[in-house]
């Protein structure tokens, strides 16, 4: 009796690990360069959890924000209560600049704008944030006349105060240079047409990441040609 063998398809995620381990998949799920790939139903359950908050993620194992999270709160009120410390080595050696200033983190000034309380951070420049301003009104007797915007924040904003699209906004970088966005998306076409068919940028290839697969997930229109033309043919 003649049987009908049929190879597996394994776990794209557990192939390409250091160590690779051959599970079988059981989904398939587009990245954000529009590739289909399998993956078994313990990683695409962190796939899809995951990957719309890689940015955030990333940013909660900086290294600063570690320092702070470690230096901050109270001491114990019942010293009897059982505690494990966390084992975090944290080295001394040089690491990037975080978005976030620990000092505030940890000491919590009630004069500097938070989002916790105190004085509304809502359109105001923060030092040691990556913001950009937005050139349009916003009404409010509590808006600033320049009014500022976290660069991961652009996109909520752009939806919740003017409903738009982040890419249909010209946002204005700080003009002390200190800001640049170097990773540049220009495959969608209303990415492609931005800053005159430089594309839209993003400050790291995370955020750029982030950005692809949520706009694979909310179906954005490709564009069909590279930005140049893009940019040119809707001139």
């Amino acid at each position: 009796m003649a049987r009908e063998l049929q190879e597996a398809t394994w776990c794209d995620w557990h192939r390409l690990l250091a160590t690779p381990q051959k599970i079988e998949a059981a989904v398939v799920r587009l990245n954000p360069r529009g590739k289909e790939i399998d993956l078994c139903d313990p990683c695409a359950m962190i796939w899809d959890w995951l990957l719309p908050r890689i940015e955030q993620m990333l940013e909660f194992f900086d290294r600063n924000v570690l320092e702070a999270l470690l230096n901050t709160g109270n001491p114990p009120a019942d010293e009897k209560r059982d505690r494990v410390p966390a084992q975090l080595a944290i080295t001394d050696e040089p690491a990037a600049a975080s978005t976030i200033d620990s000092t505030q983190a940890v000491k919590g000034d009630k004069n500097t704008p938070t989002s916790r309380g105190g004085t509304t951070n809502r359109g105001r420049r923060i030092t040691g944030e990556l913001q950009v301003r937005c050139p349009l009104h916003h009404p409010g007797a509590n808006s600033p006349s320049e009014y500022w915007v976290k660069v991961k924040d652009r996109g909520s904003h752009a939806a919740s105060s003017h409903k738009l699209k982040p890419q249909e906004i010209d946002w204005v970088l700080p003009a002390d240079g200190s800001l640049t966005l170097p990773h540049k998306c220009t495959e969608h076409k209303v990415c492609a047409v931005y800053d005159n068919g430089a594309g839209f940028g993003f400050p790291t290839k995370n955020a750029l990441t982030t950005h692809r697969s949520k706009a694979a997930q909310s179906g954005w229109e490709l564009a069909n040609t590279d930005a140049t033309e893009t940019a040119a043919a809707a001139a």
